[in-house]
């Protein structure tokens, strides 16, 4: 073997870096959070540092959406390793003198996940796990880390805000702890649980000062390249999370403005229920009350008037496992019982609403939306015709917009600050990279969807009515 300390190739920054190879507290760790922050180095250096440790039982495993997207990190790992391994360009490989080999890999999908499930791996890095839409591609990696030798198996990620990942990173890796924090994060399915211990490590642009003596008007570029957008700049340069990038609505959304404190209903008011139906991805159920002239009046006397017509969500469902876009499986008579039981609590008349089309399909006669017919639960087919996807986004982008406006004539959109599900999911709904004016239907849509089923549901309609029963 090569006697060069793989760790004298390569030695860490202080700040974030430095925190990150001597992080042995937590087994799943999120790096990184700005561009220009070392994030690519940081995770090489730590591949070599566990390499270091375990030798010829390290088995490394590096992976991006594609392989032209790995380029820059395998020709930095060049660099890095040129003296204590060998490249074999077929595999995609570099073998360390002595034993041990990290591996390059394009992870796109579930079938290529699949793939790799017989593998053993002790160091895996998902490279921009905010390219990936939902969490459960890059999680079933963590099934092939795995040692017989004693490894201490580690699990990293790197990400920046924004993108169509960004909603589930941040609940999974932001929200629940301040940066620099292991916290136990509790798993479970079914009656069984475990716990896994991460971190969140930020890196900025200015933690990486060998960039930036190097490249002094880097900061300069990023500046310009932001077109004077504050959100992108945030996000970029800060690498701060609470932003709504990446979205269909980030340049709209206004939560001073959106989001509302409850009020009694006016009675006057027709309150409407709206539903996408889901079993292994969530269901969402949202209740809208329609404005007319009559004010809202808050509690300590505020009173507001909204223009006619305009839609405020006061009520919410999300039928998930608390993992992002999980279902949780719940029989759809249980899911008609809980409407009931949460319209009878408020004491609310509530008019039938619109469903995703596909529950009206039948099988030997029956329907999942007949199902819901002997709890007094009805529904109208949504219109999922062709263009009310986009006819759908452009409303809800309309109806936002409305609520900005001054005076507020239009019809405007709002929520209820306890509707916490839609604040967490819709203003983030990232843009279909193939089809901008669409959303990306991997991501956790189904509120959104839920959504502008509703507030199309007037216009296709032609007028509000219900079905038989409430």
């Amino acid at each position: 073997m090569n006697s060069l300390n793989s760790t004298e190739i390569w030695k860490p920054q202080d700040g974030p870096q430095s925190i990150l190879v001597r992080c042995h507290a937590s087994e799943d760790i999120l790096y990184g959070g700005a561009r220009g922050g070392g994030k690519t180095d940081g995770a090489l250096g730590d591949w070599l540092y566990h390499f270091n440790q375990y030798r010829q039982y390290a088995r490394g495993f590096f992976v991006r959406p594609s392989m032209p997207e790995l380029e820059d990190a395998i020709r930095r790992a060049h660099e890095l390793y040129r003296d204590i391994a060998e490249w074999r360009e077929q595999k995609k490989t570099f073998h360390f003198f002595g034993g041990g080999h990290l591996r390059f890999r394009f992870l796109k999908n579930y079938a290529d996940a699949q793939k790799y499930q017989g593998q053993e791996n002790t160091w895996i890095e998902v490279e921009e796990a905010g390219n990936y839409p939902t969490p459960d591609i890059p999680d079933l990696l963590a099934a092939t880390l795995r040692s017989a030798h004693g490894v201490t198996c580690r699990y990293l990620q790197t990400a920046n805000p924004g993108g169509p990942g960004h909603n589930w990173i941040k609940a999974r890796y932001i929200d629940p702890a301040p940066p620099f924090t292991p916290f136990d994060a509790k798993l479970t399915i079914g009656s069984e649980s475990i716990k896994v211990k991460r971190i969140f490590i930020p890196a900025k642009l200015t933690d990486n000062r060998i960039l930036m003596k190097n490249d002094p008007t880097y900061k300069d570029r990023i500046f310009r390249a932001v077109s004077g957008q504050q959100w992108l700049y945030d996000a970029w340069m800060n690498g701060s999370w609470d932003i709504t990038a990446g979205g269909m609505f980030d340049d709209l959304w206004n939560r001073d403005i959106h989001v509302l404190k409850p009020f009694k209903i006016p009675r006057s008011w027709q309150i409407y229920r709206a539903f996408d139906w889901g079993s292994s991805r969530p269901f969402s159920v949202g209740w809208w009350a329609i404005a007319d002239d009559a004010p809202a009046i808050w509690p300590n006397g505020k009173v507001k008037h909204f223009a006619p017509g305009s839609h405020i969500r006061v009520g919410e469902w999300y039928g998930w496992t608390g993992t992002p876009n999980k279902g949780a499986g719940t029989f759809d008579k249980d899911i008609a019982k809980g409407i009931k039981k949460y319209e009878k609590e408020r004491g609310w008349k509530v008019f039938s609403g619109p469903a995703d089309s596909s529950i009206f399909t039948e099988e030997n006669g029956k329907s999942i939306a007949g199902e819901y017919k002997p709890f007094g639960i009805y529904w109208k087919k949504a219109d999922k015709s062709p263009g009310s996807r986009v006819a759908g986004w452009r409303k809800i982008r309309d109806m936002l917009s409305s609520a900005i406006k001054a005076p507020k004539e239009e019809p405007g959109l709002y929520v209820f600050n306890i509707c916490t599900q839609f604040i967490r999911t819709v203003p983030v709904l990232p843009r279909d990279d193939k089809k901008l004016d669409d959303v990306n239907t991997d991501a956790e849509d189904h509120i959104g969807d839920e959504t502008r089923y509703m507030l199309r549901y007037k216009s296709t309609t032609g007028k509000m009515t219900s079905l038989p029963g409430f």
